[in-house]
Parts: C-alpha cells; structure tokens; sequence
C-alpha cells in the first residue's frame, strides 16, 4: 500500500491519490448545498448527512470486489477496479472539506451556491478526463 500515489487499484491501493482534492471540494460543497437547502440544519446534523451521502457513493467504488455486479450491471470491471483503502482516504479528505467549510462561508446566496455546484462539476470533470487518480 502506498501512502500518496496517481493511481490506485485494488491490487496497488494508494490511500490518497489527486482525485483526492476533488472529495476535499466535494466536502466544501456538500456544506454549502446542504446549508442552503436546510439553513437551520445544525452542523452536527450536516456532517452525519454528508457522511451518510458520501459513504453511498464510496460503495458503489467498492463494487468491483464483487465480480458477478461488475460483469452483469457495468459490463466492466475496468472504471471499478478502486481499492477500500482509497475510499478511506477519499472519505478522510471529504470530511476534512466538511469540517473547514463553515469558515469558509458566511453567507450562502442562491448565486453563490450554483457557482459552487457548477465550479464542484467542472473540477470533477477536469480530473475525470485526465484520468487523475
């Protein structure tokens, strides 16, 4: 296992790797879209919703320990082959985001949280078509 890597397979995990940064962002943005969702949502309540949501998504990265979903459902097991130790250090970064956001943000605008989203997805995207991490 390596500690920081620009790759990480199942059989070569690396804990964080540059795709990292994005679920750093995603924790930022997961604040700000909850918070104008749900102003008076406390950040004990945010946090544990965050969590539930992003430990959704890491399991469908975990999907490729199991073969039969990813020949029969994805076709593919080739965009799955993530490993748990990154989801670890994917949900790591991801509460970190979290956790320093609300210093970042004072007041959440309807401008302002659309420009997150939309700045959330074109990061996504960069990193996605370079094939970072």
């Amino acid at each position: 296992m390596k500690f920081v890597d620009t790759t990480d397979y199942i059989k070569t995990p690396a804990l964080f790797t540059p795709f990292t940064i994005v679920h750093f962002y995603s924790g930022i943005i997961g604040f700000i879209a909850i918070k104008y969702l749900y102003p008076k949502m406390s950040f004990f309540n945010i946090f544990w919703l965050f969590i539930l949501l992003h430990t959704l998504y890491e399991v469908k990265d975990l999907l490729c320990y199991n073969e039969w979903i990813c020949v029969n459902i994805f076709n593919s097991c080739s965009d799955l082959d993530n490993s748990y130790i990154n989801s670890i250090g994917d949900t790591i970064a991801a509460m970190l985001g979290l956790v320093i956001a609300p210093s970042l943000v004072s007041k959440i605008t309807d401008r302002y949280c659309a420009n997150a989203i939309l700045s959330f997805f074109f990061m996504w995207f960069i990193f996605a078509s370079n094939k970072a991490g």
